[in-house]
């Protein structure tokens, strides 16, 4: 057979010099580098999504360490289209430490059909580590992908980049190569392989409520771990703020904080929570109505808040450490109380405070917690006829927007407490 004579001979190159050449040819490509710093808006993940045509999607793989439902709300119009066309949606969220809630993967279910064959989402959760990937991948109609690798996880701060976020953008569109991309969605497709122990696949409620069960999922937002001066937890003069480079309209209303402002009735919302769910802000205090009983100093909470703001294990009976304070502001007694499992499904603390002291006859008494370190709290209740006790009353029939047959708590930042009440003792 006779051979083809190349065209142009090429020079022999050594194995380290064709590898170099490789390299730098696929760095020259493209890689369009994203950088949130330069507080530019085309440096948002979120811009780059919004202005991809929603109509050329036919595959969304999504893949978070952190996760709220409105940091899909730049999705939105995509999912709507996949959905809308029977198309896949694949979604693996992580959940850290309780992090990502009942609510929001509820939300995430009715979002993207579940449980239609098409749409995949699995929760995966770790002891000892974290689940910390941020990726996200488009296949298009046109057999063209594009995908995002960086440090933006899909909440509303990271999509938007109210954080400082940095990442880059492939698309073999713009001649990035096609194995890397395939390799990326291979990946994230991979947790939804049969018996991975640390992924929890979601098709219904039922399974969500069994990640809530076994303690993957939390109800609320534990508090953030902060350090004075670090993640936003300092407001002095010469920190500079920072805030969203891109806004998008909220999915649902994931987080009840907002019920004040805002109605719930008015509110957008993909499906309801069905537990009752706690208002977070700096989740310094907790402001509670206390239920009566013969027993009643023998104050009930309901798991959420036992973990979420207590942060104990109740079902390990575990402790925490509370101060008595008087209505000067000064300690009067500190004791570590035990946190017990009752029947009611919901777990008791005892309230020195208020031992001896008869349930009123109309309202009911309010307790403030204020957290002054890890499972440490300073707290006051306030009787029926106490000065302030209208006031958090009618506060807390503003604020609070759990079921109206529950007991109203709120969690909220001291910040709004002294605006609510700047003489508050604790």
């Amino acid at each position: 057979m006779q051979q083809i004579a190349p065209i142009f001979a090429l020079p022999e190159l050594t194995r380290t010099q064709y590898n170099r050449k490789k390299l730098h040819s696929f760095w020259s490509a493209v890689l369009r580098y994203l950088d949130s710093s330069t507080r530019n808006v085309d440096q948002a993940l979120g811009h780059w999504i919004e202005n991809e045509p929603t109509t050329s999607v036919s595959h969304l793989r999504l893949q978070t360490g952190y996760f709220s439902i409105n940091g899909l709300s730049a999705f939105g119009g995509i999912i709507a289209e996949l959905v809308g066309a029977d198309l896949p949606v694949s979604a693996v969220v992580g959940s850290n430490d309780r992090d990502t809630t009942k609510s929001d993967v509820e939300n995430l279910i009715s979002l993207v059909g579940c449980p239609r064959p098409n749409a995949r989402v699995c929760i995966v959760s770790y002891s000892g580590g974290l689940f910390h990937p941020k990726v996200v991948h488009l296949t298009r109609a046109d057999g063209s992908q594009l995908a995002y690798v960086g440090s933006a996880n899909l909440t509303p701060a990271g999509v938007g980049a109210g954080n400082i976020e940095a990442g880059v953008l492939l698309d073999t569109n713009d001649g990035d190569p096609v194995a890397v991309l395939d390799d990326i969605a291979s990946r994230i497709d991979g947790w939804f392989a049969p018996s991975l122990p640390a992924a929890s696949i979601i098709k219904t409620r039922a399974d969500v409520q069994k990640c809530l069960d076994d303690g993957i999922l939390g109800l609320i937002k534990p508090p953030r771990k902060s350090i004075a001066g670090v993640g936003g937890t300092s407001s002095g003069p010469s920190k500079p703020t920072l805030s969203p480079l891109k806004t998008f309209a909220p999915i649902a209303s994931s987080s009840p904080s907002s019920a004040a402002a805002t109605s719930p009735s008015s509110a957008p919302t993909v499906s309801a929570p069905s537990a009752p769910t706690y208002s977070l802000g700096g989740q310094d205090v907790l402001v509670a109505e206390i239920g009566g009983g013969a027993r009643w100093k023998q104050a009930n909470f309901p798991i959420a808040i036992m973990q979420n703001y207590f942060g104990v294990n109740p079902v390990a009976n575990d402790q925490i450490r509370l101060h008595e304070v008087a209505a000067s502001g000064a300690v009067t007694n500190a004791v570590d109380t035990q946190v017990v499992n009752v029947k009611s499904q919901n777990y008791r603390m005892e309230l020195l405070a208020v031992a001896g002291i008869s349930y009123p006859a109309s309202g009911r008494p309010i307790g403030i917690f204020k957290k002054i370190a890890s499972k440490e709290f300073r707290y006051r209740v306030f009787m029926p006829g106490d000065p302030a006790h209208a006031t958090l009353a009618g506060y807390l029939s503003a604020k609070y927007a759990g079921p109206s047959h529950h007991l109203k708590r709120v969690i909220i930042d001291n910040s709004e407490l002294q605006n609510l009440w700047s003489a508050c003792p604790v």
